[in-house]
């Protein structure tokens, strides 16, 4: 007849080595889903923004320029 004792030991050790990685992994996937989570996101702008229509912005010209203080004065 087995050791009453001794499976309990050896259930206990068992579960421990188990439940080690499940501990240790809790950490690094949290990590994961954040950084899955805001590559997600950047990926979902960037397909909104390739989408979009293209448009050419024209500078503003600044005060400081010389052709626009002709124009005031």
């Amino acid at each position: 007849m087995p050791d009453v004792h001794g499976v309990g030991v050896g259930l206990f050790i068992f579960f421990s080595v188990l439940s080690l990685p499940l501990v240790v992994s809790k950490p690094v996937a949290k990590e994961f889903e954040s950084t899955a989570i805001m590559w997600i996101r950047a990926f979902k702008r960037i397909r909104v923004e390739w989408k979009a229509p293209l448009t050419i912005e024209q500078p503003t010209p600044s005060v400081n320029q010389p052709y626009h203080k002709r124009e005031l004065g």
